[in-house]
């Protein structure tokens, strides 16, 4: 719908999930780091981390993976 930021290993973008018609930050790996092994795993990690944590404060992860070559993570 509209991107929110950018950092160092990418970009969050406001999404809807279509299926269920709701609103998700939609954070993507840069391009350019999509094959970096070293990033590969940061990004992978991020995701495991935050699913791990459970407070008010923190966002939930619902998805990571890959969709035509872009590195993704769904959140809260």
């Amino acid at each position: 719908l509209r991107k929110l930021g950018q950092g160092g290993m990418g970009q969050v973008y406001l999404a809807r999930q279509l299926s269920l018609k709701w609103e998700v930050a939609l954070k993507l790996l840069s391009a350019d780091l999509a094959n970096n092994p070293t990033a590969l795993k940061r990004f992978q990690a991020e995701a495991e981390a935050v699913a791990r944590a459970t407070h008010a404060n923190i966002v939930q992860v619902y998805a990571v993976g890959e969709s035509d070559g872009l590195r993704y993570m769904a959140l809260e």
